[in-house]
C-alpha cells in the first residue's frame, strides 16, 4: 500500500490530524519515518527502568 492509500484509509475511517484536518501522504510518511525513533526511545526507557529495580 502506498502512502496516499494509507492517508485515504485513515480519512475514510474518520481519523484526523491533531489540527483536525484530513491526513495527507506526506504526514503518513513522516509518521512511519518516526516510528523507529519512537521504538528506540521506548526500548531505552524500559532498559533503564529494569536497571532501577
Amino acid at each position: 500500500m502506498v502512502m496516499s492509500q494509507y492517508a485515504l484509509q485513515l480519512n475514510i475511517e474518520g481519523y484526523t490530524t491533531k489540527m483536525n484536518k484530513p491526513f495527507t501522504k506526506v504526514q503518513v510518511k513522516r509518521i512511519l519515518d518516526r516510528k523507529d525513533t519512537f521504538n528506540l526511545r521506548v526500548k531505552v526507557m524500559l532498559s533503564y527502568y529494569h536497571l532501577l529495580k
